[in-house]
């Protein structure tokens, strides 16, 4: 699977995650009226899948609702994807997966999720582990609308495909199949050497005949 993972103090900021380490905490609890989002900058394409990491301390009321937008500026934020999902089977520090229509150009695109527990009553909703600080420069973390100094712990990922599989993509996408110039060098370079082989062959093949004729006679 195809992934990157942002980490404080690594000199290469790498976009498509938040990750856990010293200082990460658990927050909040988001049910009824109260709603968290996040915003971030996607860098892999084919954005498929979003990972987030809750905590329940008893089994949630109702399902976690997930709703994923495009908020990629200058454009109004723009409703991309949106589930009910089923929260009341997640384990102790159990990462939740949350599958998404595959994103054929999320590289580069800055996305928002929104995460609520409309049906949950005060002490059965759902908390995040979440980062203090604003060492994610990609996004930002808001409660009910309001930014938040700290960002929520998440994973884009994508699914690693073949050569074959991203060249069916490509067509399901409506993608031109026309190589770029590099292509076109390496295709015109493998033409040449097989081009030359032939020849070579013929001519090989050619000089065999003539000895064997000569020998005949």
């Amino acid at each position: 699977m195809g992934a990157e993972v942002y980490l404080l103090g690594v000199g290469r900021v790498q976009q498509d995650a938040v990750a856990r380490r010293p200082g990460s905490f658990v927050v909040g609890e988001v049910s009824g009226d109260i709603a968290i989002s996040q915003t971030m900058t996607a860098s892999i394409v084919g954005l498929d899948r979003v990972t987030l990491w809750p905590v329940a301390e008893t089994a949630s009321e109702g399902p976690l609702v997930f709703r994923l937008y495009d908020v990629t500026p200058p454009g109004p934020p723009e409703f991309v994807f949106g589930t009910n999902v089923s929260v009341d089977h997640l384990a102790e520090d159990q990462p939740l997966v949350i599958g998404v229509p595959r994103l054929a150009r999320s590289a580069g695109r800055r996305y928002r999720i929104d995460l609520s527990v409309p049906d949950a009553s005060p002490g059965r909703g759902l908390s995040f582990w979440m980062h203090e600080g604003d060492g994610y420069p990609l996004g930002e973390l808001a409660v009910n609308g309001r930014t938040q100094p700290a960002d929520l712990l998440f994973t884009l990922r994508a699914e690693d495909l073949s050569a074959w599989a991203r060249m069916v993509r490509r067509l399901n996408d409506g993608a031109s199949l026309v190589p770029g110039p590099l292509a076109m060098l390496v295709l015109l370079m493998l033409a040449n050497v097989c081009v030359v082989a032939g020849v070579e062959r013929m001519v090989a093949g050619g000089f065999d005949e003539g000895e064997g004729t000569g020998l005949s006679e």
